[in-house]
This record gives C-alpha cells, structure tokens and sequence, in this order.
C-alpha cells in the first residue's frame, strides 16, 4: 500500500555523491531493519557477512513534479544516506535495499522526502570539502566522519569495469520503505525507485560547474571512514571504529564518486 502523496510526486535533480560500501558482521546489521525484513544472501562480501552502503551527497537542482507540473528548484543541500542492500520482506523473496536513516542539513528537503516519501530523515550539521565529511549531531555528537583520496581522473563509465560487477547491482535495487518511517511502530512497506540515469545524456548544465556533465562520470577514490558510538549504537551495534575501503579501479566493491543526474518516484510494482 503506498501513502498517498508518491502517487503524485516525483523528485528529480543532480548529485554528486560518494559511494562507499562497509562488509559488516550479519549479527550487527540485522538489527538495523524494522519487523518483517530479513537479510536476504548475497555473495559480494565474506560469509558472515553484510554490505552496508553508505553515500555521501551534495544535490543541486532538486525539484518536484506534481502531475506533470515542475515546482520551482530546491536549494542546494548535502546529505548523509546509510542503506542496507540485498532485503527482503519475510512474505516476499524479492530484493530491495533498505534506506535506514538520511541526514540532512537543510529544513525543507527534509521535509519533502519526509512527507512524500515517508524516508527516516534527520536534521544534522554538515562539514564538507573535496576531500571529506564530517557529520554532528544538532547537539554537536561526533556521528561519522569519512576522508576522501582521489585516484585518477573523472572518466565516462566504460573506464570502470569494476563498477558494472558490484556496485551498479547494489544501486539497481529498488527502495523499500516503511510507511509510516518509525521502526517500532507497525506499518506497511511500499517500494520506490531511486534511478541514477548513468547512460542518458544530461540536457540540463547546472551551475557549479563541477556538477555539469553531459553523462555520469566516475572517479575512483580511497576512503577512511569513522563511524561513532553515538551513531553505531541506534543502527549497526558493536561496529563503531574506524574503516578503509579499496577502491574503483581495484575492486567490485571499491569505492568512488559519482556525478550524475537522478529521480525518485513509486515503482511500477508495489509491494
């Protein structure tokens, strides 16, 4: 059952985003999910094991389309997202990857994925350069902290071969989201599509310039991530410390960056 506004709505925009994927003990990341989900196998990470997607983000020209109807652009915002890929619902043997928790640093698109889309969102400070994130609490707890190292140049998809043999079936999984979006309270699960428009040109420049791109690029990056007690103890227990991932160029799994047009809207088959 969908709640009634994805019906109607639909988000579109340009993102530059990290990409970065943790293999976390199965017993640390099942705790994560809401009732009636269930870590589906997967064979992308060890056994015993489970990939944890986590996507740093800064999205310029994000606007709404309601009934064929394009609303004015939201401001420029950055964001946070921590996902659960290779889901299923206990009825169900599809699979889904699962948005545990979006932070964000700016009132009102939090709003709009909150009351659109019933996304688990928080408001948070962000610091973000080239090279890093550094994401607070309102209260100013330390929650996680992730370094970048650039490898390479920014290049089309076809100079990464890697990415079509892991990470581009992570980011085809359609969304599972729970409605209404708190974890202890009953509720019904409906399905979204997230779609990164990897292969279609962008008609569309968008200032800055560094989002400008005729089609998506990618740039592999070396990662360093922290993540903070404060943060580990509501969603992954027992995984607070520091990460490093390989990256792009040496692995499935590696991580990157990724610049390229998306859109959110309901999925042609609900759940």
């Amino acid at each position: 059952m969908l709640p009634p506004v994805p019906k109607l709505i639909q988000l579109r925009g340009m993102t530059t985003a990290s990409v970065i994927v943790l293999p976390l003990p199965q017993t640390s990341v099942q705790p994560a999910l809401p009732k009636g989900l269930t870590l589906a196998p997967q064979k992308l990470t060890p056994a015993g094991t489970h990939p944890v997607l986590f996507t740093f983000t800064e999205s310029v020209g994000v606007h709404f389309t309601v009934t064929q109807l394009k609303l004015p652009s939201l401001q420029g915002y950055r964001g946070v997202v921590l996902q659960i890929p290779y889901v299923h619902r206990d009825d169900d043997s599809r699979l889904y990857i699962y948005p545990v928790r979006l932070y964000l640093n700016q009132v009102i698109p939090l709003l709009a994925g909150w009351m659109g889309y019933s996304l688990p969102q928080r408001l948070v400070k962000i610091e973000a350069s080239q090279t890093g994130y550094e994401i607070k609490s309102l209260r100013n707890a330390r929650l996680l902290s992730a370094q970048f190292e650039p490898v390479g140049d920014r290049a089309s998809l076809a100079a990464f071969p890697h990415f079509q043999r892991g990470m581009a079936q992570l980011l085809a999984q359609p969304l599972l989201i729970k409605y209404p979006p708190f974890k202890k309270l009953p509720g019904t699960f409906f399905c979204a599509s997230l779609t990164y428009h990897l292969d279609e040109p962008n008609p569309v420049q968008i200032k800055p310039a560094d989002h400008s791109v005729e089609r998506a690029q990618l740039q592999a990056v070396n990662v360093k991530i922290q993540l903070f007690h404060q943060f580990t103890q509501k969603f992954l227990p027992h995984s607070a410390g520091n990460y490093t991932t390989t990256n792009l160029q040496e692995s499935p799994l590696g991580a990157f960056r990724l610049w390229s047009r998306w859109s959110l809207g309901p999925c042609r088959q609900t759940s």
